[in-house]
């Protein structure tokens, strides 16, 4: 996947791109631009690696918190699916730094001079456009192709990102796999960029059920760009948490959430109060006793007329109470 063009194109190609004003249609030229316009950075030059000291490797994993430990089986995962082909498989936090990552056997060394190796920089502020960093300030899934790179050494690979968010809707960090064999059709890098999303997906997921053991926990049915749809909710219908996807899914804030916002009246458009809390009590009570009126009242404290009146007035009925044959088996509901 190596680049046939030199570091001066290279670099001739990024200027022209951002003098033609080309970011407005092109996520990598805006990278390229903030790159030289925000970080300071130049394509003809080419620092050494930014590599972390074993003591800021481990203040790094202590910043990553509980999340990280449910990296490492779907980066395990991810990587023996992706075995048999020039892949490397990362994790790394929201500061750029890889954390945990899985190379092909006898590779190790290999790639670990591309910078593909634990406690490598990979931020856009120090390394340019790439796909781990640029992923994490754009918060969204990525391809950075071999020539979309901001510094020419990395043409030597394809990157395919996604991000992970954290039960918070933070950006947590992101699973990177690095295409560093020979060329691949873009439909396989579609493939590959599939069950990179899965594994982030599968990462926030177990996440957020860890963070709130006690908690209901509701999938809204779908997942994207932002994430898992998830809320957790407490005991008493309220929303202790919603991941990244779920926020955007219900227009959640952090402020809405600390405000206190119940689960039904996000998820369902029918009228609150007394009348409906007391259906929802006497249909419980019901299906508890197997449509039995009489040993419904009873848990409910309600005298035989008393609940054959309130069926009657919420439609619990189910028909003519004409018998207590009839009345002692109702649906429930």
């Amino acid at each position: 996947m190596m680049s046939s063009a030199s570091p001066a194109k290279h670099a001739s190609k990024i200027q022209a791109s951002i003098a033609a004003d080309n970011a407005a249609r092109s996520g990598v030229v805006a990278s390229w631009r903030r790159c030289i316009a925000r970080h300071g950075l130049d394509p003809n030059m080419q620092s050494r690696r930014s590599i972390l000291t074993e003591s800021e490797l481990r203040l790094s994993e202590e910043r990553s918190g509980p999340l990280l430990s449910h990296v490492m089986q779907p980066l395990s995962h991810l990587s023996t699916t992706l075995a048999p082909y020039c892949m490397w498989v990362g994790y790394a936090a929201p500061d750029g730094v890889i954390l945990a990552m899985r190379a092909r056997d006898g590779d190790t060394a290999h790639v670990a001079q591309w910078g593909l190796a634990r406690g490598v920089d990979w931020s856009e502020a120090v390394e340019g456009t790439n796909g781990i960093g640029t992923c994490l300030v754009e918060e969204t899934p990525l391809i950075i192709n071999s020539d979309e790179h901001f510094f020419s050494r990395d043409a030597v690979m394809t990157c395919v990102v996604a991000p992970i968010f954290d039960h918070q809707g933070r950006i947590g960090g992101a699973f990177n796999v690095s295409l560093y064999g020979p060329d691949m059709a873009r439909e396989i890098r579609r493939i590959v960029a599939s069950l990179v999303g899965f594994a982030a997906r599968q990462v926030e997921s177990e996440h957020f059920h860890a963070m709130f053991p006690t908690c209901r926990i509701i999938s809204l049915g779908m997942s994207g760009r932002s994430g898992n749809a998830l809320l957790a909710v407490d005991s008493d219908d309220v929303v202790r948490a919603a991941t990244r996807g779920a926020r955007a899914m219900l227009k959640l804030s952090d402020a809405h959430l600390q405000a206190g916002i119940c689960a039904s009246d996000l998820l369902e458009d029918k009228e609150d109060g007394l009348p409906s809390a007391e259906r929802a009590a006497i249909r419980r009570a019901l299906v508890r006793s197997g449509g039995n009126v009489s040993a419904a009242g009873r848990t409910l404290g309600l005298s035989r007329a008393t609940i054959n009146r309130k069926l009657k007035f919420h439609g619990l009925n189910g028909g003519n109470l004409s018998s207590d044959t009839d009345a002692d088996k109702l649906p429930p509901g």
